[in-house]
């Protein structure tokens, strides 16, 4: 159960990362 928990925090910082990304090429 708790490497699933961190499997979530991953994913969810890598969706943040992916914006940033993506908003820095837009801008």
């Amino acid at each position: 159960m708790p490497n699933d928990a961190g499997l979530q925090v991953f994913l969810s910082l890598s969706e943040v990362v992916t914006l940033v990304i993506l908003l820095a090429f837009v801008l």
